[in-house]
């Protein structure tokens, strides 16, 4: 197990590196909302998997342009 120069951690599998499962995590979710926020043009902030207390929790954040309403985020969520 290692950091890297971004502070991201990941893990050294047999001479390879892999990322942490909260990273794939993180990753795989943007790689499934980001063509649904671009057709709405939204921007994609981030995505967070974060544990609080005893629960994680999957989180993503979008914008635009005069800001969101809870609307859009009915339509992103229920996506």
């Amino acid at each position: 197990m290692r950091v890297n120069e971004s502070g991201s951690l990941f893990f050294i599998e047999k001479g390879r590196a892999r990322m942490s499962r909260k990273e794939d995590y993180e990753r795989r979710t943007e790689e499934l909302l980001l063509p649904l926020v671009q057709e709405h043009e939204f921007e994609l902030v981030d995505v967070e998997y974060v544990k609080e207390g005893s629960n994680w929790y999957l989180r993503a954040y979008i914008d635009k342009p005069g800001g969101i309403t809870i609307h859009d985020c009915e339509l992103i969520s229920r996506a």
